[in-house]
């Protein structure tokens, strides 16, 4: 084979073949074989550019992955309407919510959802383990961003791989 060799088929042209190579190329209208080498190498250092961020970005994406694992509440605080059984009580009537409300912390402890009841009064203040929630909408969008980002990456890498095979 004579012409450009991408470096994977056949044995490289030797100069002179370079030459009328190059003049049978422009004849044609096409690139010559320095230009052609010239792009292959482009091609091969975007990868590799590619493949950097790529990492970057998968690093990236696991440790925000793991911040919002840890920053989810561990625990809650939540109010229940309930019945208290007796026939004669208001709440047996169709459509009455109940008694209530009354307040539970609601929290997961060995693989196991435990209720702990709080009374009728809303808590002032309970630290619920995890972060302010703009916070956390903030960290779910960036993780959206970036994943977005990953699989721009990957389709731009499979289409220079595809040109780099012809």
């Amino acid at each position: 084979m004579t012409g450009w060799n991408p470096g994977w088929i056949g044995p490289k042209p030797k100069p002179e073949q370079d030459k009328d190579t190059d003049t049978n190329l422009e004849r044609e209208g096409l690139p010559s074989a320095d230009t052609l080498r010239w792009l292959r190498q482009g091609l091969m250092e975007g990868l590799r550019t590619l493949g950097r961020r790529l990492q970057e970005i998968n690093k990236e994406l696991s440790e925000l992955e793991e911040e919002l694992r840890r920053s989810f509440p561990k625990h809650a605080v939540v109010q229940k309407w309930v019945k208290c059984g007796k026939s004669g009580c208001h709440c047996a009537r169709p459509g009455d919510r109940g008694h209530g409300p009354y307040f539970y912390l609601v929290m997961k402890q060995e693989g196991k959802v435990k209720t702990k009841y709080l009374g009728t009064k809303p808590p002032d203040e309970i630290d619920e383990g995890g972060i302010p929630a703009r916070e956390y909408r903030s960290l779910q969008s960036r993780l959206r961003r970036l994943r977005r980002e990953r699989e721009l990456l990957l389709e731009r890498a499979q289409r220079a791989v595809d040109l780099l095979r012809g």
